[in-house]
């Protein structure tokens, strides 16, 4: 399988690897499989590692996936994706998702990421 989607209970993370093709189909029905995590797990974060993903996704594409998202996941969620270099186009994704009003922002090193993920975790 090209995905594997895992809920991590401590953190209440759902977290996604994605390897191989990733076309807008595969998007399609990851987004479907992390409603279904979503719904049962009641979950705010989500992870998602693309550096091994070889992204097939036009600009238009891009621009609707934060449509897409807004109808899987929870209005107050949170987000990171991990990709393997910075480009415009994901650069192009994180302000489209500010247009959506989502949190989710880019990044390259898994720990900055997670570190961005789960900061208001440690406010509290």
């Amino acid at each position: 399988m090209p995905y594997k989607i895992t809920h991590d209970a401590d953190t209440d993370c759902v977290r996604t690897l994605i390897e191989g093709e990733l076309d807008m189909d595969l998007v399609r029905k990851i987004a479907n499989d992390l409603r279904d995590v979503a719904f049962h797990n009641g979950c705010k974060y989500y992870l998602s590692d693309i550096r091994q993903a070889d992204v097939k996704l036009n600009l238009w594409e891009i621009y609707e996936l934060p449509e897409l998202t807004a109808s899987v996941l929870p209005p107050s969620f949170r987000a990171a994706l991990i990709v393997r270099s910075e480009s415009d186009l994901s650069r192009f994704y994180q302000n489209a998702s500010r247009n959506y009003d989502q949190s989710i922002k880019v990044f390259t090193d898994i720990q900055a990421a997670e570190r961005w993920l789960f900061d208001d975790q440690l406010v509290k």
